[in-house]
């Protein structure tokens, strides 16, 4: 014929452009025309389908962010994934947990979890994007260590020492403290006299946090004590008046509890004062605080109320004498002595 003019090509109805040209993604409809030099026209129309991209994965998560210390999430975590493809379609998607099997959605507990977001569209196209979730739910388990207490009413009579062990399984321990009245002290600490409120306490990575709360009383110290005796009005320490014996003391820890007194290794009885009659006496007083701490002082105490008994041995009452008289007599005293 007349031989070709020109060839053209058409893209969605746009310009005609000469030579090749470059389709992006999507559905497009193309005319191929030729113009021979008569003027003559042909042109052929045909759809292309162009998809170069893999589909758009947006993970979700619910919480939608660690609600945790360093990257952790402390509640159990929802996963889902919406994946996108507007030319080719999405054939398959899903979230592999650990190198399992494909899911829609994952409900994540207590571990540390690699995901794998995957999808494929209807072009064989793939994307797959990857994340670690991190899971830890539980508190530290702590295990405070103390000594049983061993004195009366709760209190200890010895030192204290208290350390503290802790464990977690998941995110592990963080931290460990002791602290006493409000300020941290060393693990393990010792405790000397006094009334302490104590917390141990452990925080795991994740920044869940265990604490329990103890008090403590301590009082190591028995109470003061001392015999108040009147001075012997008698002589060598003797009293000839009969004395009344008390006991002071005092405690500067737990407070008194009781008092009692014992006479010459008889039965213990309650108070703090006694007065004696005629004797001698090995005088005991114990005086005990709250805590159970005793302190006993002893003391010997002589009491003489009673005169020596005077008699004459050598001549009776009334009888007639001359000359040199030799007199004689005996003196008894059953308590002191002549």
């Amino acid at each position: 014929g007349s031989g070709v003019a020109s060839e053209t090509i058409t893209v969605d109805g746009g310009a005609a452009q000469n030579g090749a040209v470059t389709l992006g993604d999507g559905v497009h409809s193309v005319v191929f025309t030729v113009k021979d030099k008569a003027g003559n026209l042909s042109s052929e129309t045909r759809n292309y389908r162009v998809d170069a991209t893999g589909p758009v994965l947006a993970p979700a998560y619910s919480p939608g962010s660690p609600d945790g210390d360093h990257g952790w999430f402390v509640s159990e975590v929802d996963v889902d994934l919406s994946a996108t493809e507007n030319v080719s379609g999405i054939v398959e998607s899903g979230i592999r947990v650990n190198g399992g099997a494909l899911q829609n959605a994952v409900h994540l507990v207590d571990g540390v979890h690699a995901l794998t977001f995957y999808a494929l569209n209807g072009a064989t196209l793939t994307s797959t994007t990857n994340a670690t979730i991190s899971v830890d739910t539980l508190a530290p388990t702590i295990s405070p260590h103390y000594p049983a207490v061993d004195g009366a009413n709760g209190w200890h009579t010895r030192d204290v020492t208290l350390s503290l062990d802790a464990s977690d399984v998941t995110s592990g321990v963080a931290s460990k403290t002791i602290t006493v009245d409000g300020a941290n002290r060393s693990n393990p600490t010792t405790l000397s006299d006094g009334i302490y409120a104590v917390i141990f306490s452990a925080k795991d990575n994740a920044g869940l946090q265990t604490a329990q709360n103890l008090s403590f009383k301590i009082d190591t110290t028995p109470p003061l004590a001392q015999f108040v005796e009147p001075a012997p009005d008698g002589n060598n320490g003797w009293h000839v008046s009969k004395p009344t014996l008390s006991f002071q003391y005092s405690d500067g820890g737990s407070g008194i509890d009781s008092t009692r007194y014992q006479i010459n290794g008889g039965a213990w009885q309650a108070g703090d004062s006694v007065t004696l009659n005629e004797g001698v006496y090995d005088v005991a007083f114990s005086v005990f605080d709250v805590a159970g701490n005793e302190t006993t002082t002893r003391k010997t105490v002589y009491v003489d109320l009673t005169p020596p008994d005077s008699t004459f041995t050598s001549h009776t009452n009334g009888d007639l004498v001359d000359g040199i008289v030799t007199l004689s007599g005996k003196t008894t005293d059953q308590t002191s002595g002549p």
